[in-house]
């Protein structure tokens, strides 16, 4: 079981924000898109035989973790910060629906590889069922939508104790140069527009450096 640590009130630089945006300006939530760059990170899979989405989801997943104000939770109404936090991804199944399939993240890529292979093979067939395995308290939302090369994207949860961040991945596009929109949805007692900035920025190195982490 993953640990976490309670968040100490009289010393988090972000207390009054916190108690401000739970409080009477509860439930608000920040967006930022962008389209980031992606025609590195498409060559070296296609190379290697990696599944894109993959990739893309250990990136995703790299970057959330590598900063505590994504990784915030609640116990006992407390603000809490998880040490991990795994992505949770609507995947299509072979009814009309879809299934919510979690990864364990691994910051080792070719661990975090595996892991998304064997929860292929675990859950073959999730027709008729919400989530494929149990989902755990730390996890995130991930979509990753191949079908459409989004201009703007917005997301909403009404409920102010909310606070994993929302990330979806649209199609890339390009003849040459390869974009894809990515869009990041925080809640605002947390996250503010400089950590939405800074994972976007962070998410861009990595998919224009795969030749230093996607090793197998």
């Amino acid at each position: 079981m993953d640990n976490f640590k309670f968040v100490d009130m009289e010393t988090w630089g972000r207390a009054e924000f916190y108690k401000l945006f739970t409080g009477p300006w509860h439930s608000i939530y920040g967006n930022m898109m962008k389209k980031l760059e992606v025609t590195e990170l498409v060559t070296v899979c296609k190379e290697k035989g990696v599944k894109f989405a993959a990739a893309v989801a250990y990136c995703v997943s790299n970057v959330i973790n590598s900063h505590e104000c994504f990784r915030m939770g609640i116990k006992d109404k407390q603000p809490i910060v998880w040490d991990v936090v795994h992505p949770t991804m609507p995947v299509r199944n072979r009814g009309t629906g879809y299934s919510y399939h979690t990864v364990r993240y691994e910051k080792d890529f070719k661990a975090f590889y595996e892991n998304y292979l064997d929860d292929k093979k675990q859950y073959p067939d999730t027709v008729g069922k919400i989530f494929a395995g149990e989902l755990p308290e730390n996890f995130f939302q991930l979509s990753i939508i191949p079908l459409i090369d989004f201009d703007d994207n917005s997301l909403s949860i009404g409920f102010k104790y909310y606070f994993a961040p929302m990330v979806v991945i649209g199609k890339y596009a390009g003849d040459g140069k390869k974009l894809m929109p990515v869009a990041i949805t925080g809640n605002h007692a947390v996250v503010d527009g400089y950590d939405v900035a800074n994972f976007l920025n962070e998410l861009q190195q990595l998919f224009s450096s795969p030749w230093e982490w996607l090793k197998l």
